[in-house]
């Protein structure tokens, strides 16, 4: 039987799943297992290759997972997305804050979803400069919860505006007044 490296090329997708997870955590498997991810099309196949690359915890190996949220693959990139929501340091942050700017408003909902529950000082600054610019109310309405979560009564003018921008949208307000309503309580 080939080594885990070779079987990440086999025609069966268990050998190849089983070959990820054989290289998981092993920083000197990290080019092959991006290399397989950018070409992978069994799903939990490549599921184990961001598991496997998520192991290997380098700037590197996370980078790589991050460059996927951007693929044209939707699944590629909700498995990414799916892979970021888990990871729960400074580094995901970072990758995933520059999603709030993508022209793609399903990918800054995906990123705003990612970063829900985290705590991060950049969060509520970020947010509230995406609820004074951002025109798609599903996106705004994410934000609105997310800055619920994680802002302080310093937001309450933001959501304020938000409110007055988008007074014709119900779910909109409802979202918003429930953020204000969690930030009125701390």
């Amino acid at each position: 039987m080939p080594p885990p490296p070779a079987r990440l090329s086999a025609a069966d997708p268990a050998a190849r799943r089983r070959a990820a997870q054989a290289l998981a955590g092993q920083p000197a498997a990290m080019a092959r297992l991006l290399a397989r991810l950018a070409v992978e099309p069994d799903r939990a196949v490549r599921a184990a290759l961001i598991d496997a690359l998520l192991a290997i915890g380098s700037d590197a190996a996370l980078g790589g997972v991050a460059a996927l949220l951007g693929a044209e693959d939707p699944g590629m990139r909700a498995a990414a997305f799916e892979a970021m929501a888990r990871i729960d340091d400074a580094r995901t942050v970072a990758l995933l804050l520059p999603l709030l700017d993508d022209p793609d408003a399903e990918r800054r909902l995906r990123g705003l979803a990612a970063l829900a529950g985290r705590r991060d000082h950049r969060l509520a600054g970020r947010l509230e400069r995406l609820l004074a610019e951002e025109q798609d109310a599903n996106v705004c309405a994410a934000a609105a919860d997310l800055l619920g979560e994680q802002g302080d009564r310093a937001a309450l003018p933001a959501l304020l505006r938000l409110k007055a921008r988008f007074r014709a949208e119900p779910f909109l307000q409802y979202a918003t007044d429930a953020a204000i309503a969690r930030l009125r309580e701390r």
